[in-house]
C-alpha cells in the first residue's frame, strides 16, 4: 500500500486520477473557489507480479477567474466563454514503476531478469485543452507532452461526459479514448535501450489507442461538503497486452476513487 502525506499534495495525484467533476458544482460560480479534502483510490495491477495500488489522496482545488489548480494540474484559462474554453496547463504524470514492484518469478516466466530492469520514473507534462459545454454534455480534447525528458513522449485525449441529475446526486457517465505516442508507450510498456544492452529482450509496443469508460457520482451535503465516487476502466490494445512486462492475463485496468471535500 502506498501512502502519501498531505504536504505532498502537488505530487500525489495525476490528472488522470482526479476527475474534473470533484468540484464541478463550484467551477462556474463567481469569484475564487477553494476545495480541500481527502480521498482514497485503488487501481488494479497490470505489470507482471504487481499488486493492486492503494493510495491516500489529498484533494486540493482552486478555481479562479483565470488560474486553476486541480490535484496536480495547474492551469490558466486562455479563453473562457459560456460554452467554450481553452486552457493551458502543466501537470504531474505519476505512471512510474519501480523494478521491485514486479514479481521475480512472473518476469522470469517471460524471459526477463528483474535485476536488469530500470525504474520508469514519474514526470511532468505541459499541454492545452479545449472544452465544449453544451446541453448535450461536455466534450473535451486535450494534448500534453513530457517536459522533463523522461519519455520525450506525448498523448492526446478525447472524452465525452454527460451529467444526469438524480435527486441530490449527479451521475456522470464518460466515454473517451487516449492516444499514446510511441515514445510514451515504449517507455512505460516496452523495454528500454539500456535494459536491452544488459540482455533484456527488446520489445516496443509503438503508438497505442487506449479506450476508456467510467462513471462518476457526486453529491453535496452539509452545505459545502461534497462526496464523490468514481469508477473507470481502460482497455489496453493488443500490442501493449503482449508486453513481457505485463501480466499475461492483463487486458486493461480498473480504478476506483472515493473522496470527500469541503468547498469554500
Amino acid at each position: 500500500m502506498r501512502l502519501f502525506p498531505a504536504a505532498a499534495v502537488g505530487v500525489t495525484l495525476s490528472t488522470a486520477l482526479l476527475p474534473a467533476t470533484v468540484f464541478a458544482q463550484s467551477q462556474d460560480s463567481p469569484g475564487a473557489q477553494w476545495g480541500l479534502g481527502v480521498g482514497g483510490s485503488v487501481r488494479t495491477g497490470i505489470y507482471a507480479g504487481e499488486s493492486d495500488h492503494y493510495r491516500v489522496i489529498p484533494l486540493l482545488n482552486y478555481e479562479g477567474q483565470h488560474v486553476y489548480l486541480r490535484g496536480t494540474s495547474l492551469g490558466y484559462h486562455l479563453l473562457k466563454r459560456a460554452h467554450f474554453r481553452v486552457d493551458g496547463f502543466v501537470s504531474a504524470r505519476l505512471d512510474g514503476v519501480d523494478p521491485k514492484d514486479f514479481g521475480v518469478d512472473e518476469l522470469a516466466a517471460h524471459g526477463i531478469d528483474r535485476a536488469l530492469l530500470s525504474k520508469r520514473r514519474d514526470s511532468a507534462d505541459a499541454g492545452a485543452a479545449v472544452t465544449w459545454l453544451t446541453d448535450l454534455g461536455r466534450l473535451k480534447l486535450s494534448f500534453k507532452a513530457d517536459i522533463t525528458g523522461t519519455s520525450d513522449g506525448y498523448e492526446s485525449d478525447l472524452s465525452y461526459e454527460y451529467p444526469l441529475p438524480i435527486g441530490r446526486w449527479v451521475i456522470e457517465p464518460e466515454l473517451g479514448v487516449t492516444a499514446l505516442s510511441k515514445q510514451t508507450a515504449n517507455y512505460y510498456y516496452g523495454t528500454l535501450d539500456k535494459e536491452v544492452a544488459r540482455g533484456v529482450p527488446q520489445y516496443r509496443p509503438g503508438a497505442a489507442l487506449v479506450p476508456h469508460i467510467g462513471i462518476t457520482a457526486r453529491t453535496r451535503f452539509w452545505s459545502n461538503w461534497n462526496l464523490i465516487a468514481s469508477v473507470e476502466y481502460r482497455a489496453l490494445p493488443g500490442d501493449v497486452q503482449d508486453s513481457p512486462l505485463l501480466d499475461a492475463n492483463t487486458h486493461g485496468y480498473a480504478q476506483v476513487i472515493l473522496g470527500i471535500a469541503h468547498s469554500f
